[in-house]
């Protein structure tokens, strides 16, 4: 007899919301990449050390302004110069009534 073999890791891509970037997003989806685990090993699935998915976090394309906030009331316009954790970025950006449509870049 041949042992089971395990099932085959998924990947799940996940997007962060505008004015976010993916550092603040992987940040933030701690408590449900543990979750998706837990879930996993309560469900009795075959999986070697719970390892069920990769996840992976994409980064908008559009550097953009920071949404104002109560610690940062009037954000600084987007400068090149940030560090890549702390910009804002987005998906999409409207100009001229079009969408520049982003989707490619993933």
């Amino acid at each position: 007899t041949t042992a089971p073999t395990a099932a085959p890791k998924m990947r799940i891509l996940l997007l962060h919301g505008y004015a976010m970037n993916h550092f603040l997003f992987a940040a933030d989806s701690l408590l449900f990449k543990k979750d998706v685990k837990v879930r996993a090993r309560d469900k009795s699935v075959s999986l070697s050390n719970n390892d069920i998915a990769e996840f992976v976090f994409a980064n908008g394309p559009h550097h953009i302004q920071a949404l104002p906030s109560e610690t940062n009331p009037d954000p600084a316009p987007p400068n090149p110069n940030d560090p890549e954790d702390k910009q804002a970025r987005a998906w999409f950006m409207a100009r001229n009534n079009v969408y520049e449509l982003s989707l490619i870049h993933i």
